[in-house]
């Protein structure tokens, strides 16, 4: 396989050496380039070495990296972007996603961690580019215009095959939709003002003079009960809006529809032969597993992917009902709507947890398709059985990274707490030790309880380390850069009751720290100095030599 070979683009030689490490640590084998300005960039880029990836800083000596971004899509060049920001604003992600970045990093205290991740799914999504797809008609129902934008812009210069028309609400989707007008899929952000997704999915599911479109819900929270609620409603699919997932938004659309093409298509086949006569070769390229019954709803026909994916043999299950794969875990809230559903002579789509011949359970993602004849009776249902088992896997993956985080915040803020006690529990024993009224065996005592309390308050710090989800990293750092880069965010913090003046000396002020360490001071005595003046005051912060 041939190596990825990646150019950093940085004027800063620590933050590079930094990311070279990370880097070369998750991804080995990595052919890995620097450049330490925009000029000398260039020089890279036009050589005759091809790279996959190029990861620019925004701030560079000679310019920004947002002009390198814009020529190398002037020149067409390629490969995949990647941004690296300090600010982590809106405005630097729209600025980035404008130049023609695939994807924009903000230099957070974790950002290493995720660096790795970020630049596989930007190589992997730009290598897919290179296909050119049909049309693909998409209703956005988001009451976020900044996210409209972004997506839009997005879509546009990577999936221009995907075309968005936008409203604000889930009222004006429905009112375009009854209007008739053609989609392919629809993109619904949870929080609509008004009528919900929830709710908006519930009138698609319920109202028979609605198109049945694909469902694709994103949501910024990654709450697990909204995902089972919108996949029980209906849903197609569902995305997070956390980093990267613009780039999974293109083939989640695409996979949405492209599997409703294939229920249509299925369908079609089905209703252009006798059921009892379907052609096993017809079917046998699909990988999802394709049953078809009767209008008893007993099964006449199963394909091959059926048994891969059950482990039943076709005529172990020729004339039962599908409920043979229900089981403990099985959801009979969800079985009774998907029966509501047939007896209404709708389609119904749902995951669902199944279970094969062995006993062992799988999440069954399917799709129940009534057909009828041309006189309008109901005479076979065809249902496309997919396997989403590893999918609900790393879904699960991803909670439980939740959990951990929680866990950490919270073991932080017990230790903020407990080391406030400690605070006090060494500052009385200091007063005691300096009366000169101690006996020894009171000295003995307080020296016991001397040591705990240090003990003690390396416990803390430890779990301070583990709340922040971060190795230490000391290095060379000027304070003035800091100060300067947190100057922003403190104002926001300490609020606009407070006047805030930050001075910073002429010369560098180098110390040996850990950056995210420092930050947490600066921030902690900060909102410190907020709290202690609620009636607002002046807050100074100057960095000099002493």
């Amino acid at each position: 396989m041939t190596p990825m070979r990646i150019l950093h683009v940085e004027d800063n030689a620590l933050d590079a050496d930094l990311t070279r490490r990370a880097i070369e640590l998750a991804l080995p084998g990595v052919v890995f380039s620097s450049a330490t300005s925009l000029a000398e960039g260039w020089r890279e880029l036009e050589s005759k070495a091809e790279f996959d990836l190029l990861l620019a800083d925004l701030n560079l000596t000679d310019g920004s990296g947002l002009d390198l971004i814009a020529g190398v899509r002037r020149r067409e060049m390629p490969m995949a972007v990647v941004m690296l920001t300090g600010s982590g604003d809106e405005r630097s992600a729209v600025a980035a996603l404008k130049a023609g970045a695939d994807d924009y990093l903000v230099k957070r205290r974790d950002y290493l961690l995720e660096l790795p991740a970020v630049i596989v799914s930007a190589v992997a999504f730009k290598a897919g580019q290179a296909r050119r797809f049909r049309s693909i008609r998409v209703l956005y129902a988001e009451h976020n215009a900044m996210d409209v934008d972004i997506t839009c812009k997005h879509l546009g210069r990577h999936a221009p095959h995907i075309r968005i028309e936008a409203v604000s609400t889930g009222e004006a989707a429905l009112e375009k939709l009854r209007q008739g007008e053609r989609h392919d899929v629809l993109l619904l952000d949870y929080r609509l003002g008004g009528l919900n997704a929830l709710e908006l999915l519930k009138s698609l599911r319920d109202d028979d003079g609605l198109p049945l479109l694909p469902v694709v819900l994103v949501t910024g929270h990654g709450d697990e009960s909204i995902a089972v609620q919108a996949l029980r409603l209906g849903a197609a699919d569902y995305l997070v809006k956390r980093s990267g997932y613009l780039h999974e938004l293109g083939s989640v659309l695409e996979n949405a529809h492209h599997r409703a093409e294939l229920a249509r298509e299925q369908q079609a086949l089905l209703l252009s032969v006798s059921a009892h006569r379907l052609s096993e070769k017809a079917l046998a390229a699909i990988s999802q597993g394709v049953v078809v019954t009767d209008a008893e709803r007993r099964i006449i026909y199963t394909n091959t992917a059926f048994f891969h994916i059950t482990g039943y043999e076709e005529s172990e299950v020729m004339g039962k009902n599908c409920s043979f794969m229900q089981g403990e875990q099985t959801d009979m809230e969800t079985v009774r709507q998907m029966r509501a559903a047939l007896d209404a002579g709708r389609m119904f789509a749902v995951t669902i947890a199944n279970y094969r011949k062995d006993g062992t359970q799988f999440w069954n993602q399917l799709t129940l398709t009534p057909v009828c004849d041309k006189s309008g009776a109901l005479t076979h249902y065809v249902v496309v059985i997919n396997d989403v088992t590893a999918q609900r896997q790393l879904e699960e993956q991803f909670r439980q990274a939740q959990k951990m985080e929680a866990i950490g915040q919270l073991s932080g803020g017990v230790a903020h707490d407990f080391n406030n006690l400690l605070t006090v529990i060494t500052g009385h024993l200091g007063l005691l030790e300096v009366t000169g009224r101690i006996t020894p065996d009171i000295a003995d005592s307080i020296h016991e309880i001397s040591q705990a309390a240090t003990r003690a308050a390396n416990l803390t710090r430890q779990l301070l380390t583990f709340s922040r989800k971060q190795v230490m990293q000391s290095r060379a750092i000027d304070l003035r850069d800091v100060v300067r880069s947190m100057a922003s965010m403190l104002g926001r913090i300490v609020g606009e009751h407070i006047e805030m003046k930050v001075e910073n000396c002429d010369a560098p002020a180098w110390v040996w720290a850990d950056q995210g360490m420092l930050e947490q001071v600066l921030m902690n005595l900060s909102i410190n100095s907020r709290d202690a003046m609620p009636e607002g005051g002046k807050l100074s912060i100057k960095v000099d030599h002493i």
